[in-house]
C-alpha cells in the first residue's frame, strides 16, 4: 500500500480547499491496479500551467513572442477538457454530463466555445475568467485529454462553431495582425522525473494523466502553443545615397483570410487552420507591433557609412511590426513608397513582387524577412530570409518574377505603378 506524507497531502488539497468548498470525501473509483486499497482520492482542482519551448524565440494584439518577459500578459485563453473514451463525444457539455470536464457552457448557457481563462502575472498558472471559478476533477480517477486555443481579438459566436463527436472546429477570419494559436497538452519528461517516482507509478501517471490521480501529484497540464499562421516581417537597406528620402507609405501582402480552425480532435495531428476553401485573396496591411496603424513618415534608412560592400551588411530599418498571413505557395507584396520634393510636392510608388518559398510552401509558425534594398524611389531589390519563430526555412523569389540586377534597375522604374493613390 502507498502512504503519502501528511504534509504533501495538505499542500495539495490547499487549492481545492479555496475553491468555495468545493472538495468532496466520497471515493468512487478503485486504485489503477484494480485494488481498493490505495489512499482514497478527493476532488481536486483543475490547475493549468502556461509552458515555455526550449528553443522559441488588440486590433489584434500582434504576434506571441515566447522571448518576451510576459508573452500572454492580458491575453483572452480557451480551453476544453474530454474524458479519455472513444464513446466521447466532442459535441457534449460540461453543464450535461461529465464526459466534458471543461468547456464554457457552465459560464454562459448555450455557448460552444472553449472556457475562457487568463494567465496569472506571477507565475505560470491560469485562472479562469467566466462565471464558473473553480473546476474540480471527478474523484474516480477518470483521464482527460485537454485542448487549448488563442484567437486574439477575433471575433466569433456559437454560430461559428462546430462540435461533433470527434471534432471541435471554429469558422474565423484574420486581419493580418491577429496570432491564432493551439495546443494539446501531453506529458512531458520532467513530470516523469520525480525522484520518488517508482517505475509503476510512472506507467499509472501515463495512463492517468490528467486526473485526479495526477492532480494528487501535482502533475498538470501544460500547453505549450504552437502558431497556425506564416509570420512576415520586413526589413529596409540603404543602396545608395538617395535611399534617405524614402519613405515606407504602406506595405501589403495579399493573403487568403477565412479558414476553418480545428481546435480540437481525437487524431491530434488534425489540429490547425484549414484556409482551402477560401478562394479570394485580400490585402493584409503591416501595422505596428502592436496591431496599431503604421506610423507615417517614419520608416526609411538613416545610413550615414559608405556604399562599397555587400547591402546587407548595413544598418538595417525594420518597419513596424509583422504581418501574419494564412499559409500558401507565394504572396503577392504590395510595397507603397513616398519622397518629398523640393518643391513640396509628394512623389509615390507602388512596388508589386511575388514571393515564393522553396518546397512549396511558407509554413505556419515560420517567420519570414523580406529584406529589402531601396536606391531610389522607383528602384529596390528585394529578398527574403528566415530567422526563428518556431522553427525556419528558407524562402526566394518567383522564377518568373526575379529581379535583374540593381544597378540595372536604377532610374528604369522597376516593377510598379506610379501615381498619388494607394490600394
Amino acid at each position: 500500500m502507498m502512504k503519502y506524507r501528511i504534509e504533501h497531502i495538505l499542500a495539495t488539497l490547499l487549492p481545492a480547499v479555496l475553491l468555495q468548498g468545493c472538495l468532496d470525501d466520497s471515493y468512487n473509483g478503485v486504485a489503477p491496479d484494480g485494488s481498493s486499497s490505495y489512499y482514497a482520492p478527493q476532488q481536486f482542482p483543475v490547475l493549468l500551467v502556461i509552458g515555455t519551448p526550449e528553443n522559441a524565440s488588440s486590433k489584434g494584439s500582434g504576434a506571441i513572442d515566447y522571448d518576451k518577459a510576459d508573452p500572454w500578459a492580458d491575453k483572452p485563453l480557451y480551453f476544453y477538457a474530454f474524458k479519455r473514451d472513444l464513446a466521447t463525444s466532442f459535441a457534449s457539455l460540461s453543464k450535461d454530463n461529465i464526459d466534458c470536464l471543461v468547456d464554457g457552457s457552465k459560464d454562459d448557457a448555450g455557448s460552444l466555445a472553449g472556457k475562457a481563462a487568463r494567465k496569472n502575472t506571477y507565475d505560470r498558472y491560469i485562472s479562469w475568467t467566466g462565471a464558473e471559478r473553480g473546476v474540480v476533477y471527478p474523484t474516480d480517477y477518470i483521464p482527460y485529454d485537454f485542448y487549448g486555443y488563442f484567437i486574439d481579438d477575433i471575433e466569433v459566436s456559437s454560430e461559428d462553431i462546430d462540435r461533433t463527436d470527434e471534432s471541435i472546429a471554429i469558422r474565423i477570419e484574420i486581419d493580418g495582425s491577429q496570432d491564432v494559436m493551439s495546443s494539446f497538452a501531453e506529458l512531458d519528461e520532467e513530470q516523469l522525473s520525480g525522484q520518488d517516482i517508482t517505475d509503476k507509478e510512472k506507467t499509472d501517471i501515463t495512463n492517468l494523466a490528467f486526473s485526479s490521480f495526477t492532480a494528487e501529484r501535482n502533475i498538470h497540464p501544460t500547453f505549450i502553443f504552437d502558431h497556425h499562421l506564416t509570420r512576415l516581417r520586413f526589413d529596409l537597406y540603404p543602396g545608395s545615397e538617395e535611399a534617405k528620402d524614402v519613405y515606407v507609405d504602406s506595405i501589403k501582402v495579399y493573403s487568403k483570410t477565412k479558414g476553418v480552425f480545428t481546435v480540437a480532435h481525437k487524431s491530434v495531428q488534425r489540429i490547425g487552420i484549414d484556409f482551402s476553401a477560401d478562394t479570394e485573396y485580400r490585402p493584409l496591411a503591416l501595422t505596428e507591433e502592436d496591431g496599431s496603424k503604421l506610423k507615417e513618415d517614419t520608416y526609411h534608412t538613416s545610413y550615414e557609412g559608405d556604399f562599397d560592400g555587400p547591402v546587407y551588411d548595413r544598418d538595417k530599418t525594420t518597419v513596424g511590426g509583422s504581418i501574419l498571413a494564412a499559409p500558401d505557395s507565394r504572396y503577392e507584396v504590395h510595397l507603397y513608397f513616398k519622397r518629398p520634393t523640393r518643391t513640396g510636392h509628394i512623389d509615390t510608388y507602388e512596388h508589386v513582387f511575388t514571393i515564393t518559398a522553396p518546397g512549396g510552401s511558407f509554413s505556419p509558425g515560420m517567420q519570414y524577412t523580406v529584406r529589402i534594398a531601396v536606391y531610389e524611389l522607383q528602384s529596390i531589390d528585394p529578398t527574403v530570409s528566415v530567422e526563428e519563430w518556431e522553427y525556419g526555412g528558407d524562402a526566394v523569389f518567383d522564377e518568373d518574377e526575379m529581379w535583374p540586377d540593381p544597378q540595372e534597375l536604377r532610374g528604369k522604374g522597376g516593377n510598379g505603378r506610379n501615381g498619388n493613390d494607394n490600394i
